[in-house]
């Protein structure tokens, strides 16, 4: 996920932990998940991600309104 305001390293460490956890979670998921053919589970698990997709983005959306309020309060 590649920022173009210039983050303070720490920031940037952070921000790829983050995003190197969830790209290794969603990996794990679709190799755990892959066998499964019943139609129902299939569903619940792309509903699951969806879930988990929105939580991802409020936290990068909060991550980033702190991140440009702090940088317009400095």
């Amino acid at each position: 996920m590649p920022f173009l305001l210039p983050l303070p390293s720490i920031r940037v460490t952070k921000v790829s932990t983050v995003e190197t956890y969830a790209i290794r979670r969603i990996r794990d998921a679709f190799r755990e998940s892959k066998n499964i053919k019943d139609s129902e589970k299939i569903e619940e698990l792309v509903n699951k991600a969806k879930v988990n997709l929105e939580v991802i983005h409020r936290q990068v959306c909060l991550f980033l309104s702190f991140y440009l309020s702090c940088t317009l309060l400095s």
